[in-house]
């Protein structure tokens, strides 16, 4: 038996970045909010934010949000990443260019 199941948290979710994506809540998540010594207590970093990189703040919190309310993330659509936004903003200039360029471009109402 996992420390997961006798624990009976198997099977729930936390965020795991901006994105909105999820993941599985495992017991080394938990091991790092369980022991914690008193300067890490008392230093001016919250002892929630166990890494101490930005980068994992945003999977890190979800942990105490968890153990709080017991409620787990749900699974539902994703953000687009920084790749998607890059795309998606390439592809507005070139159909900018396209309405500007295009013969027809002063003739249409709302181009």
């Amino acid at each position: 038996m996992t420390p997961t199941k006798a624990l009976g948290i198997d099977g729930l979710k936390i965020l795991r970045n901006s994105r909105g994506e999820v993941r599985l809540l495992n017991f080394r998540d938990l091991a790092r909010l369980s022991v914690i010594n008193d300067s890490r207590m008392a230093g001016e970093r919250s002892p929630v934010l166990t890494t101490g990189l930005p980068q994992n703040e945003t999977g890190e919190k979800p942990v105490l949000k968890l153990l709080l309310t017991g409620q787990d993330e749900p699974a539902g659509p994703t953000a687009p990443g920084t790749v998607e936004k890059k795309v998606g903003k390439g592809q507005v200039e070139i159909l900018d260019r396209l309405k500007t360029s295009h013969p027809w471009a002063d003739r249409r109402p709302g181009w």
